[in-house]
């Protein structure tokens, strides 16, 4: 059952634009002001105009020091949370597992390749009792990989942003949308769906028809997904609602060009920014080194992200950048990151 979070006055007077409407006639729009989704001559300038970061990029050696992952996933932890690659995460609380944003092969039917293969496949990850999307681009909601987690796992609850329902596979039985700030329970875990400056688009006819997010789940430990999003300072009222996050997961991938992709993909000094206002415990790193999806390294926004988190008063053992496959275990009183990658290693 889905409920409206427990918001207090003082946060709806301070933060009212994040709890604004944000649907009209049918159509789904980021209420603060600001936004301005790329258009098809915005791509047309980006892949057509001379462009010496990209083929400076040309020239780096591949992600060789990324393994295919390996061996099982760490079971005992009280809270744990495994990267699966771009923005897919398995997070386990007790004996509740939630994966978010699965997507176990290529990209867009093969259109844009995996750098690596899937650390984990399906039948690695266990049972799962729910599922999270954040939205619908195709590196997101990949509905191959949707349908074989349903099949493999027929009670489990699939949580989608609002209008995202019509679209998932039909063997996916257990549907639940959410709008903001909407929240339900799966075992001994919340899933709360919260605001992010996106966008959504699947074919020519769809644009804005389901809504976009981030996620915070909360059990033994609290964890936030950010998804796709543009820096915006309704983090804080996220923060704020959803006190005390002990990891928040954010993006150190698709951002170059800055002028093309600011507006829906934070920069890493912004995800730094984001987890200030957050106000999380630790930074781990999600949305590099699977897809080719912008103009950055591979791995670029790792030591970025690394060097404006240290600049910015942080400590580097705070800051997580796993291997693929890799997993963040938490009790109450550490942390223990299992196969780091860059810097930190």
């Amino acid at each position: 059952m889905v409920t409206p979070a427990r918001i207090s006055p003082e946060l709806e007077e301070r933060f009212g634009i994040y709890f604004a409407e944000h649907e009209r006639d049918g159509r789904f729009f980021n209420p603060w002001v600001g936004f301005n989704r790329p258009t098809l001559k915005d791509v047309l300038r980006w892949q057509f105009s001379p462009n010496p970061q990209r083929r400076e990029k040309r020239n780096l050696p591949s992600l060789s020091s990324v393994p295919e992952g390996s061996g099982a996933l760490a079971e005992g932890a009280q809270s744990s949370v495994t990267w699966l690659g771009h923005a897919s995460f398995r997070v386990t609380s007790g004996q509740t597992r939630v994966v978010i944003d699965p997507i176990f092969g290529h990209m867009g039917a093969g259109l844009i390749r995996r750098k690596y293969p899937p650390p984990r496949e399906v039948d690695a990850l266990g049972h799962v009792d729910a599922v999270c999307i954040t939205h619908g681009h195709y590196d997101h909601l990949d509905k191959p990989s949707v349908k074989r987690l349903a099949k493999a796992n027929p009670e489990a609850v699939f949580c989608v942003p609002r209008g995202m329902g019509a679209i998932l596979p039909k063997v996916c039985k257990n549907v639940v949308e959410c709008d903001w700030w909407e929240e339900l329970t799966v075992g001994d875990m919340g899933i709360s769906f919260v605001p992010a400056q996106h966008w959504h688009r699947r074919g020519a006819f769809d644009l804005n028809r389901v809504l976009w997010g981030g996620w915070v789940l909360t059990g033994t430990h609290r964890f936030y997904h950010s998804g796709d999003t543009g820096f915006f300072p309704g983090f804080e009222a996220i923060g704020s609602v959803y006190p005390d996050i002990d990891v928040a997961i954010l993006p150190l991938g698709a951002y170059e060009p800055a002028w093309f992709m600011g507006p829906q993909h934070m920069r890493p000094a912004e995800s730094v920014q984001a987890y200030r206002l957050l106000g999380a415990r630790y930074f781990l790193g999600m949305h590099w080194g699977t897809f080719d999806l912008s103009d950055e390294p591979l791995d670029g926004g790792v030591f970025e992200g690394l060097d404006a988190f240290v600049s910015a008063g942080y400590s580097s053992t705070d800051f997580v950048a796993l291997q693929p496959g890799g997993t963040l275990s938490l009790s109450h009183s550490s942390m223990v990151a299992d196969r780091r990658y860059g810097p930190n290693a």
